[in-house]
């Protein structure tokens, strides 16, 4: 839910706005339709974001973070 993830981004030191939220959104999706997290590359790919824009929204290493703030697992390869 909203609330666990701006809980869970706060955890972090994440405020979350409406462009963390499409990321967040799109993460969620993703994994339910694709069964495995998404990468870096498929979020800034598919997602329409670029990534530059990511390590800027989710500070060092950013595909843990969206992992985490999103609730699914990271992805492969993610350390």
């Amino acid at each position: 839910t909203e609330d666990i993830g701006s809980f869970l981004a706060g955890q972090i030191g994440i405020e979350l706005t409406d462009r963390h939220w499409e990321v967040i959104r799109f993460m969620r999706e993703d994994y339910i339709e694709q069964g495995t997290s998404p990468t870096l590359r498929r979020v800034s790919a598919v997602g329409g974001v670029p990534t530059k824009e990511l390590f800027t929204l989710f500070p060092k290493k950013p595909a843990k973070k969206m992992a985490y703030v999103a609730g699914v697992p990271k992805p492969q390869g993610c350390v």
